[in-house]
């Protein structure tokens, strides 16, 4: 199963797309983790992108496919499929990732569209903290770390992104809107779309997710 979850900052991508992933047996390929990764290194390239994402704004196209590609390269991915977090972000990266997969003979089986409304997703992100050490994320309301610990890796210390401040956060809203709804409309055209209301908890949005990825099976 080869399936993209899309939708803009704060719709839960990450959440439900590494629960579907665990769900279908398949790997995660996060982009989100793979830029925090290239930009904690502290390679030029790395700088380059921690400014970036600190203003808000998105890395360039060229090298978020390199990176894409090279794990969608990887046997398990090859093998089992995967979930795609996080990309295709524009029109350019949605055609070159038709073009890799079709390369290897193999295609999109889903596309995810997660949705809700602004409000929702400027309160989401205002509030999202992230673990230090291993960068799993919580919402300091909402979905806050169980007794103050890292589900994941039990560490206590936790941070605000720049990039999920808020004037950082209207101007990511602002940007997905402009560059991301074409890609939208592309996987519609091409019949793999498939539309999810993001709003509610983490249990009601997966539950809707569920559906749409039975309905296609």
């Amino acid at each position: 199963m080869r399936i993209v979850v899309l939708g803009p900052p704060g719709a839960g991508k990450g959440t439900q797309a590494e629960r579907l992933a665990d769900d279908c047996g398949v790997p995660l390929i996060s982009t989100g983790d793979i830029l925090r990764d290239e930009a904690a290194s502290g390679s030029g390239i790395g700088e380059r992108i921690e400014r970036r994402m600190a203003e808000g704004r998105l890395v360039p196209a060229d090298l978020v496919t390199d990176l894409v590609r090279q794990r969608i390269d990887r046997p398990e991915a090859r093998s089992r499929g995967f979930v795609l977090d996080g990309y295709p972000r524009t029109m350019d990266e949605a055609r070159a990732l038709d073009d890799a997969l079709s390369d290897r003979d193999t295609a999109l089986d889903l596309v995810l569209l997660l949705e809700a409304e602004r409000e929702v997703l400027i309160d989401r992100l205002s509030g999202r903290i992230r673990c230090t050490r291993c960068g799993a994320v919580y919402h300091e309301r909402l979905n806050p770390p169980p007794g103050g610990r890292c589900s994941r890796c039990g560490n206590t210390e936790f941070e605000k992104r720049d990039d999920d401040r808020p004037e950082a956060v209207e101007r990511r809203l602002d940007e997905y809107r402009r560059q991301t709804e074409p890609v939208v409309d592309h996987y519609r055209e091409a019949g793999l779309l498939r539309r999810v209301d993001a709003s509610g908890d983490i249990e009601h949005v997966w539950n809707r997710t569920r559906r749409q990825v039975d309905a296609r099976s």
